[in-house]
């Protein structure tokens, strides 16, 4: 089994418990807190695993030893996600850290849905390099430094505006095409 096959039955399976767990917590009476846990712990592997996914799915011009690189990283950030939301490692103390390095992992992951690795690229895409690294470092650092969020409300409204953007923009103009050979090696 290729790493493109794991990472699309990895991201179905953890998409499915994520929805069971939380069907699951809407559906009882009193909450419980391993549930609650389980919960988070698939959401943010579900974030990762998407954003995986969308790289091997949508994205022809990456290597495909960099993509393997990124899911053993992404497998890696799982493992400690799971360690500090089911309180091994102190959650208090490492649940920001924990989302800021997610957010730098789907920095990578943006930038090459976005084509980074390429050869050239317009003052657009020059642009957009710019502002979703300036989006996102502001967003890692406001989890990794523990900076007030409230005082820098719309500055990170417009970061995460940007970065959304960014991701769509760059499944619609970089997404693959179907008769690529190259899509067909993966």
């Amino acid at each position: 089994m290729n790493i493109k096959r794991i990472v699309n039955l990895g991201t179905l399976i953890i998409l499915i418990c994520t929805f069971a767990v939380f069907t699951i917590i809407y559906f009882q009476n009193d909450i419980n807190a391993t549930l609650v846990q389980l919960g988070l712990f698939l959401m943010f592997c579900a974030t990762l695993f998407v954003g995986n996914f969308a790289l091997f799915e949508f994205n022809t011009s990456t290597s495909i030893k960099l993509k393997t690189n990124l899911t053993y990283l992404n497998f890696g950030l799982s493992l400690v996600a799971g360690l500090v939301f089911f309180d091994l490692i102190p959650f208090e103390q490492f649940w920001t850290i924990l989302v800021g390095i997610g957010i730098l992992y789907l920095l990578s992951i943006q930038l090459q849905l976005l084509g980074w690795s390429g050869k050239k690229h317009n003052l657009i895409y020059k642009v957009i390099f710019l502002l979703v690294l300036i989006s996102n470092l502001f967003l890692a650092a406001l989890f990794l430094f523990q900076l007030d969020f409230h005082q820098l409300r719309p500055a990170v409204y417009g970061a995460v505006g940007v970065s959304i953007f960014a991701i769509f923009y760059g499944l619609y103009f970089n997404g693959f095409d179907s008769t690529d050979p190259e899509k067909q090696k993966v």
